[in-house]
Order: structure tokens, then sequence, then C-alpha cells
């Protein structure tokens, strides 16, 4: 009876210490994107108000794109449905792609800064190596088929151009990202994006 008595002391001080465990590890547990839909809205305004005094300022490599999904007749573009684009390398290139049209494309994805990705989660990309043309894998895609913010983009592009661009959570991924993407809701997009080929659907 007596070791019994022990065995149980023994069972219940192991399940004590393993609850104070996890209850410290919880306490401890760092938010990995705090206050992020605040956090996304307030750069995006920022980085636009920027943006248009670099322009105003005669900075040409800065452009503001309005949303390809706006009737023209629109004057004035909502601070939402545009997107930030800025000119790395121009290319030779005389077309801009369709709606329509395929393109091959090398891009890095990111994310703003967060708790413990200084430099904001890459999550996604068609470089092993930067800007290594011999290791990046490009990928097809149609114009049509991605988010609003890229296929806004995509048509004013040139083959051979790379941007950077910057786009709004809105003209994003919203609050509906891609499942095990890592993109949390209300995530401001950032693309390293060059444009390689461009080509029309074939006719049948």
């Amino acid at each position: 009876m007596r070791k019994e008595k022990i065995l149980f002391v023994l069972i219940l001080l192991v399940s004590l210490f393993g609850l104070a465990a996890c209850t410290s590890d919880e306490d401890e547990a760092v938010e990995e994107f705090p206050n992020w839909q605040a956090t996304n809205s307030t750069y995006w305004s920022n980085m636009l108000s920027e943006t248009r005094k670099k322009i105003s300022q005669g900075d040409k490599s800065w452009r503001i794109l309005p949303s390809y999904a706006l009737e023209e007749s629109i004057v004035t573009v909502p601070d939402d449905r545009c997107v930030i684009v800025h000119e790395l390398e121009k290319g030779d290139g005389t077309e801009n792609p369709l709606f329509s049209d395929t393109v091959r494309i090398n891009y890095t994805g990111r994310l703003l800064p967060s708790t413990t990705y200084k430099e904001g989660l890459v999550f996604e990309s068609t470089w092993s190596e930067k800007h290594n043309p011999e290791t990046s894998a490009p990928v097809k895609v149609v114009v049509s088929g991605l988010v609003e913010g890229m296929t806004t983009v995509l048509q004013q592009m040139h083959v051979g151009d790379r941007w950077a661009i910057y786009i709004p959570w809105q003209m994003g991924y919203g609050v509906n990202p891609p499942t095990n993407s890592g993109i949390p809701n209300y995530s401001m997009l950032i693309f390293d994006l060059s444009l390689m080929e461009s080509w029309h659907p074939v006719k049948k």
C-alpha cells in the first residue's frame, strides 16, 4: 500500500512538472505577426505617400499602377486598388503581355518584416541563388490566373524588365492566402519580379 502511495505521488509530481513546463512555454511564445492588418495598412499608406512624393520630384523609376480591374471612367483611384512599382532593370521587349497571355517569370516573394523574419518572410522564390540565371527555375503562368496586383503589373511590363513591386493586401491574397503558404491574412506582398518571355494563346 505504501509503494502505491509513493508511485501515485511520483506520477502527480511528474504531471504537475509537465503542466508547468507547458505553461512556461506558452508564456514565452512570441507572436510572429502581431497587429498584422494595422502594420500592413500603415506601411502601405506611408509607402504610397513617399512614392507619390518621389514621382512629383521627377523620379521616373517609380510608378503607381491602377488595378486592371477598375473601370476606365474612374478618375480617382482608391489607395487600396493600385500597385507600387520600382524599375530595377529595363528590358528590350516592345510588347506588353495581354490578360490572356502566358508568361515565364523569375521572382522572389516576401512579406513585411515580422518578429523573427527581420527582412520579411520569403514565401516563394524561383531563385536558388540570388539572381543567378544558371540556378533559377522560372515558372510559366497565365497572366489572368494570378492575384489582382500581379496581373495588373505583368500587363505593363516588357520582356527583360525587372521590377520591385508592392501589392496591398486587398490586391493580394486578402483574407484567403494559400493553404500552408505561411502567409497570414492581410499581408502586403513584395516581389522582385523579372519577365523572361511572353506569348499569346495558341489558336485552335
